[in-house]
């Protein structure tokens, strides 16, 4: 998702000038194609993709300077003055100086065994995918009940990241039964019932 915004950037490690693109759209994209571009920035004339940290300043439409983040939402807020995150990246707004820092952010653990480390929106998250083997009615409150036995808390998927990690999953689930002779349908209909738990790890 794009997030677009009337700023410009402040020393920024690396930004760099695409002198093909004069059009905001085409520059937009192509920092989109660019795994390595964390946002760009477009004048009446011209067109840079940056990567690295830094910081962005507001600016207003008079200055007719824009910046286009990239993040990881998947929503629009009701205002721009807000944090917004890409992979490993913060883009944290400073509401007392009106620029956005810019920083990478660093891994803060590793997950124990089967758990996945995801980085969401509030922060760095460890998933596992589970599968209850009795023949229960899988429903929102029994799938709380079995996260809670679990000392875990219920999620749902929050990106295409998370998304693709399920359908892997899923897949190896679906082999492993073809192995034991199980049927196949019930699994894939317990898996999209979002029987998902997570827990966050909290450094006290």
């Amino acid at each position: 998702m794009i997030i677009i915004v009337w700023g410009k950037p402040v020393d920024f490690s690396g930004c760099s000038r695409i002198e093909e693109l004069e059009n905001g759209k085409d520059c937009i994209d192509y920092c989109e194609d660019n795994v390595n571009c964390i946002l760009a920035h477009i004048t009446s004339s011209d067109c840079y993709n940056c990567e690295g940290e830094g910081m962005v300043e507001s600016l207003t439409s008079s200055e007719n300077q824009k910046i286009a983040f990239k993040t990881n939402s998947t929503t629009c807020s009701k205002t721009e003055f807000i944090d917004y995150y890409y992979n490993d990246y913060t883009m944290k707004y400073q509401n007392d100086g009106g620029y956005w820092n810019v920083v990478k952010n660093e891994v803060p653990w590793e997950c124990e065994g089967e758990w996945k480390i995801f980085e969401r929106a509030l922060g760095f998250w460890c998933v596992k995918l589970f599968y209850i083997e009795e023949k229960v009615n899988v429903t929102n409150t029994t799938s709380n009940q079995f996260c809670e036995s679990k000392d875990s808390t219920l999620s749902a998927l929050e990106d295409m990241n998370m998304t693709n990690w399920v359908k892997e999953a899923a897949q190896s689930y679906l082999e492993n039964w073809r192995c034991r002779g199980y049927q196949q349908t019930r699994l894939g209909e317990d898996l999209a019932r979002n029987l998902k738990c997570h827990i966050q790890k909290i450094d006290c």
